[in-house]
């Protein structure tokens, strides 16, 4: 693997200790490292791939989705660990219920059209 590997590396052991499951790849001439959160179990929209890149800036993380936002610098592994625990490290909440009155208004409103009742008009 060549330098860019070196801080991903670090990268892996610092996501290790926090149970990530980490896995360095080579993809074409970029060396990758895919990182999945601790419960993300097989869900692909969970795992995530960081690469190296040095656009005039100093070298950086960056998604390999994104390569020109910086995620952090390579000398700031606790900003990259960070993001990536805040971004990706959880599952996301499960959206609010519909509230009952919206829930029957659409309900209502759908009726309306498929029997071709509604007339368009919002006004009361």
């Amino acid at each position: 693997m060549d330098g860019p590997a070196l801080p991903l590396r670090e990268l892996e052991r610092r996501l290790e200790v926090r149970k990530w499951a980490c896995e360095l790849v080579r993809d074409g001439d970029d060396t990758v490292l895919r990182v999945s959160a601790p419960d993300a179990g097989d869900d692909p929209k969970r795992t995530v791939e960081v690469v190296v890149r040095d656009r005039g800036r100093g070298p950086y993380f960056a998604y390999l989705r994104t390569p020109d936002r910086l995620l952090a610098t390579i000398e700031d592994l606790d900003r990259a660990v960070a993001a990536l625990d805040l971004v990706h490290g959880s599952k996301p909440p499960p959206p609010p219920p519909v509230p009952e009155g919206l829930a029957r208004a659409a309900a209502e409103t759908a009726a309306e059209w498929a029997d071709g009742t509604a007339t368009g008009d919002a006004s009361p």
